[in-house]
This record gives C-alpha cells, structure tokens and sequence, in this order.
C-alpha cells in the first residue's frame, strides 16, 4: 500500500507493507484524515523534534473497519493498567503512545488501530465532518474541565480550529463568546458568520471587556496566559489547552509600571505569540 513518511528529514509518497492487525486491533481503510496544527512543525522539521524513523504521521483519521462501518478513531493509546487508566484518566498516562506519533499514522491507505479505538459513526453522520472528532474531544473536554458551572462570557485564544469548536461548543452551551485573533487577521467572513461569537484582536479587549473564563486554545505560550491573567475577572478562571512550545524572547506584563502599561505589554507579547 502506499503512505506518506518522513524519511532522513524528508516527506515522500513511500510502498509499505499491508496492514497487518494483532490481537485486539482491526484495520481502518482510510478515508480522510486532518492535518493537525501540531503536524505543521514537524512536518516543517523534522528533526527538531523525537520522532520515530520512519515517522508516519495523520491522527484524525476516519474510515471503515472490515466490517464496512464508517469509524472516527481515536488516536490515545494507554498502557491500560496504571492507576491513571484505572481511574480513566488515560490522557495522563505514563506509558501512552499516540497514533501519528509514536506508532504510524493514518498518512496511508490502511491504519492499524486498537479494535476499541475505532468508533462507529452516527447514521447519516458525513465522513468529511469526523474528521474534526478529535479536535472536538479536545475543545469539549476543555470546556468541561472548567470549575464555572454556570455560563456567563468567554473568551477564546486562537481562532484556528480548536478555538472555533470550543466556541461553537461553548455557545451551545449558554456562553456568550469572544475570540481573540491576531491583529490584522480577522477570520474569513464565512468564518464571522457561521461561528456565533465576537472577533477582537488582542488589543480591543482591554479595559472595556473582562471574562469569567479565558481559554488559550492557541499556543499555551506563558505571554498568552499573562495576557489572560489581565482580562479574566477576579474570580474568573484561565485555562491551556495546549501546548505547542512556543519560546521567544519578549517583554511580560512585570516589566511595566501602570495597569495600562502592564495590559499593553501583555497584549504585544499575545500577539506576539498567537503571531508565532
């Protein structure tokens, strides 16, 4: 069959062997699969980066099992017996591997995936559309580990597709939303319309607007959470929902002597960010 890999630094269309399942996994003929934001810098280079050789990578894949089901799959695979697992907190666990990652990914016709890691998809449900599964799951675990149970305004760092879904999600549930975007970068006008929320810039937002909850759906970058420190209500609450090891040399928030110099230094250093 044919794949995509990363060989000596190198992205290529490559022959490989069959898929070839063991015992408790099954065959995934794929049919879509994103290409994750976190893909871009290791697809870029490759060699910054602890990847296996050949690296295969692909994550939010969706296909059919031998059966002929339509599965979304999930791209965690846990050890399945530390006390991590056992309280179901597979995401912690020591020993997790990841699909596109640790073991080859769905950049290929056929995956090989553990049997229950592939999930059926509701009738009717299009393939296309699945394929933002896991980035949902990240964006709705996200928002569901915040400790606000009551919905009051949010505010949204990143308006790529983990912020997006968290706003939708987000509005669904009762929010009122706000995604911060990057300067001069306003989302496309299909985009504004579908997605129920405010558009600001970093900038905009102070002091005429705080939040009860602020999420970094972004970077997890250290200027974007102090950016966050400075719109979020006092007893609000600011969440990461990843990381994507963003470093760089720019001014924090302590630097500046007044509030208003503070709130400006920390929204350059978010635009810097969300910028990177």
């Amino acid at each position: 069959m044919k794949a995509w890999e990363i060989r000596n630094g190198d992205l290529g269309l490559h022959d490989v062997g069959s898929a070839q399942p063991r015992e408790g996994e099954t065959v995934v003929r794929v049919s879509h699969v994103g290409i994750c934001g976190s893909d871009l810098p290791k697809l870029r280079l490759p060699n910054g980066f602890a990847l296996p050789e050949p690296w295969r990578p692909g994550h939010e894949i969706v296909g059919t099992d031998p059966t002929g089901r339509s599965v979304a799959v999930d791209p965690l695979v846990p050890c399945g017996t530390c006390p991590r697992c056992a309280t179901g907190d597979i995401h912690l666990c020591a020993g997790l591997r990841r699909i596109g990652w640790d073991v080859p990914g769905g950049f290929a016709e056929q995956v090989v995936v553990p049997a229950e890691n592939a999930h059926p998809l509701p009738n009717g449900a299009d393939p296309l559309h699945a394929a933002l599964a896991d980035p949902a799951a990240v964006a709705i675990h996200g928002l569901r580990c915040n400790p606000i149970a009551s919905p009051g305004h949010l505010a949204v760092f990143g308006a790529g597709t983990v912020g997006l879904l968290t706003a939708l999600y987000a509005h669904q549930q009762g929010w009122r939303v706000t995604i911060v975007h990057r300067d001069g970068r306003p989302p496309f006008d299909a985009v504004a319309k579908a997605v129920p929320a405010a558009f600001r810039s970093p900038a905009a937002l102070y002091p005429q607007q705080t939040f009860d909850v602020v999420v970094d759906a972004a970077t997890g970058a250290e200027p974007i959470m102090c950016y966050a420190d400075t719109v979020t209500n006092d007893d609000g609450t600011a969440t990461a929902f990843c990381y994507c090891g963003w470093s760089a040399d720019h001014a924090t928030p302590e630097a500046a002597d007044t509030d208003a110099e503070r709130h400006q230094t920390a929204a350059d250093a978010a635009e810097s960010a969300l910028a990177a």
